[in-house]
């Protein structure tokens, strides 16, 4: 049986996600505009654009192709299976403000492939805390639609 975009719709038509909790602290830059780059604590990395963008790199660590095994707290990633199909949740730190339009600045993103294609869904956060929790409440209600957990496909690691 195909795995269809309006199966992964239904399971996922009852979340009600929030961008962020109320614990959750930001750090303005420190001229009080918001930064290019932020680190992992969602703090901004200090110096000017080059040295800030320098930092992130280094962060990021580009070069490594096994740079999502090698730091879990860059990236989640669950596997889950429906009748010979894969659908993986993948969870990644952007580094960058992706809120264009102002406001909190949005550092996470949630997204799903199904069958090594990407879906139309889409979650971005402010934090890691809201992006775990976020991640963790999309597999659940992937999982209560009947998805079970599997072996990342070799393709996806």
């Amino acid at each position: 049986m195909a795995l269809r975009p309006e199966d992964i719709q239904a399971a996922l038509s009852e979340l009600e996600l929030e961008p962020f909790t109320p614990e959750d602290v930001l750090f303005p830059a420190p001229n009080g505009s918001y930064s290019s780059f932020y680190n992992i604590d969602g703090r901004p990395f200090p110096g000017d654009i080059r040295e800030q963008a320098f930092a992130f790199e280094a962060l990021m660590d580009f070069g490594n192709p096994n740079r999502a095994v090698d730091n879990p707290n860059l990236f989640m990633k669950t596997a889950l299976g429906w009748y010979g199909n894969t659908v993986v949740v993948h969870t990644s730190f952007l580094g960058v403000n992706y809120n264009f339009l102002g406001g909190l600045p949005l550092l996470w993103e949630t997204m799903i492939t199904a069958n090594r294609q990407w879906t139309d869904y889409q979650w971005r956060y402010c934090t890691h805390n809201a992006a775990k929790i976020g991640h963790d409440t999309i597999v659940n209600a992937l999982i209560g639609f009947g998805l079970a957990r599997v072996e990342m496909p070799e393709i996806e690691q």
